[in-house]
């Protein structure tokens, strides 16, 4: 006997039979999707979900059919392609991002030693000689920041970033005081601030009382230019190389004061115990431009935690213009004196060379992404040093300059915002 099925009940089983092939298909393409540091997205861009499931209210109105395949992060992590570009980038936008730096750093700079002072060398024999110490200025902690604006391309996933920076030190000072006949300070084997004047005699005449020193750096910009890709080298392990320039125009003052005591045998101009005041002002201007590569490394814990490390090296060709003023002041008689080659005497000094400059940091990162993947916020908190080889050029008579370098470190807070 044979039975006959209604048409509209075949109609209903091959509409069953037809979703359920769908939803295995779907299951095992969600399945095939890898999942990196920042979940997983179906083709569309869309998070994988359960098809049983409605999807949930997005807090933005989604648009998946703008949604690049040019970031890895987006499209699921890292899907077996060499060195995915790692972005940071956004579903629909044009890839703009801007940062904002707030920096705390110590800047500091060699061979700024103002004053020697001596023990009673009456008293020093071959076994017990007269100890020394050479004063420092006394470097501390200075406010700055950086603004930075980027843009993530199309092609291949690269980037250009543009960055300033900005700090200022001032107030970088130190003094000491002498102890006629117990101490000795000796200017001459520093910066020749004093003739022979203020030396201590044979007889105990004369001598030099107090040095001080005052060193700021008025104004520190620089100029970063930098072309770059980030990508996965693995699942959690992002590499981002760069290249591009970097340029510099800073100035720098350096004052030292040195008071004393005539000792009489400068014939004509002073006479003995005649309060002696001798001045030294440098300024240095510095410009200087170069090619800048370096390389940054982040690994993620997590979707948003992540410690990151950061070098670059430059080489700056450019310019020190330095300029010396060097005076001496009668205090008992109210007149600036004569003391050849001490006061009064202005020298300058021009010269072009190549320095190089070094940067390297290390922190860690939180980062978010909203309004389905719309907008990229992230925060940073690295502690940041640089080092500026050969910025000590202040002119000196025995050395031509004294040398030494600039150096900066410290604490850098930064955050970046994509859209």
């Amino acid at each position: 006997m044979k039975y006959l099925i209604p048409s509209s009940l075949l109609l209903l089983m091959s509409s069953l039979s037809l979703c359920a092939d769908e939803v295995a298909q779907t299951q095992s393409q969600s399945s095939s999707q890898p999942s990196g540091p920042y979940g997983t997205r179906d083709r569309d861009g869309v998070r994988d979900r359960d098809p049983c499931c409605p999807a949930p209210k997005p807090c933005c109105p989604p648009r998946p059919d703008c949604i690049p395949p040019k970031c890895a992060q987006i499209m699921g992590g890292p899907k077996g392609e060499i060195l995915p570009n790692a972005g940071p980038c956004i579903a629909c936008g044009a890839d703009l991002y801007f940062t904002a730096d707030f920096i705390y750093w110590t800047v500091r700079e060699e061979h700024l030693g103002y004053a020697l002072t001596l023990g009673n060398q009456t008293a020093a024999t071959a076994s017990a000689p007269a100890h020394g110490k050479i004063s420092q200025l006394d470097f501390k902690m200075k406010p700055g920041f950086k603004v930075g604006v980027g843009m993530l391309f199309d092609h291949d996933g690269w980037d250009v970033f543009a960055e300033y920076t900005w700090i200022r030190a001032r107030n970088i000072t130190g003094s000491v005081t002498n102890t006629p006949g117990t101490t000795y300070i000796i200017d001459t084997l520093l910066w020749e601030v004093t003739g022979a004047e203020t030396t201590v005699t044979t007889a105990g005449v004369g001598g030099i009382t107090s040095v001080s020193g005052a060193w700021q750096l008025h104004y520190f910009n620089v100029i970063d230019l930098e072309l770059g890709r980030n990508f996965y080298v693995s699942r959690y392990l992002m590499l981002r190389p760069h290249f591009g320039f970097k340029g510099t125009w800073q100035k720098q003052f350096f004052d030292v004061t040195v008071n004393g005591l005539a000792n009489g045998t400068t014939a004509g101009s002073f006479t003995t115990g005649n309060s002696i005041t001798s001045t030294m002002k440098q300024e240095q201007f510095y410009w200087g431009f170069g090619i800048r590569a370096g390389l940054d490394a982040a690994f993620h814990f997590s979707r948003s935690f992540s410690t990151f490390g950061e070098i670059a090296v430059a080489g700056l060709y450019g310019q020190f213009e330095e300029n010396r003023l060097g005076r001496e002041f009668n205090n008992s008689t109210g007149a600036f004196i004569a003391v050849p080659p001490f006061s009064p005497v202005s020298i300058t000094d021009n010269f072009h060379t190549i320095k190089p400059v070094m940067e390297w940091q290390v922190g860690l990162r939180w980062e978010m992404y909203t309004c389905d993947w719309d907008f990229h916020f992230a925060f940073e908190a690295a502690w940041e040093e640089q080092y500026w080889l050969g910025q000590n050029q202040f002119i000196n008579y025995l050395t031509e300059t004294r040398g030494g370098d600039l150096s900066f470190q410290g604490l850098t807070l930064k955050f970046r915002f994509d859209f």
